[in-house]
């Protein structure tokens, strides 16, 4: 599969937050509009 670029709604948290790093971690890039980011470290 070639590499993509994916826009994700949603992502600040629950499944949109998932799919992003799912695909970030394929090798994908995710772009990701938030809200607002909090770091989980």
């Amino acid at each position: 599969m070639s590499k993509q670029v994916i826009i994700i709604t949603g992502a600040s948290s629950g499944f949109g937050a998932l799919t992003a790093c799912a695909l970030a971690r394929e090798g994908h890039t995710a772009k990701a509009p938030i809200r607002a980011f909090r770091s989980r470290r």
